[in-house]
């Protein structure tokens, strides 16, 4: 017996604005994908506790950011409902 699951993608072209973010968090959370892959987030590793923090203050499940080195290029994450 199979599953059925569903996975988003999305570049979401920077999350460094808290509110552009706080509305890509609360879209993903109103969407309720099981899987959801943000590209170019833009990053760095002292964003990421924040900004998991603000995905689970939302309601949001477990996250996990991989940082870039640049605030204007590259960085991901997947998110799990």
């Amino acid at each position: 017996m199979m599953a059925d699951f569903s996975i988003q993608t999305l570049n979401c072209k920077g999350l460094r604005d808290a509110n552009k973010r706080k509305h890509i968090f609360q879209s993903l959370l109103n969407e309720k994908h099981d899987i959801t892959l943000l590209q170019e987030t833009h990053s760095l590793a002292i964003d990421s506790d924040k900004w998991e923090h603000e995905w689970k203050d939302l309601g949001g499940g477990l996250c996990n950011f991989s940082n870039s080195d640049s605030p204007f290029s590259k960085g991901t994450a997947i998110f799990l409902s």
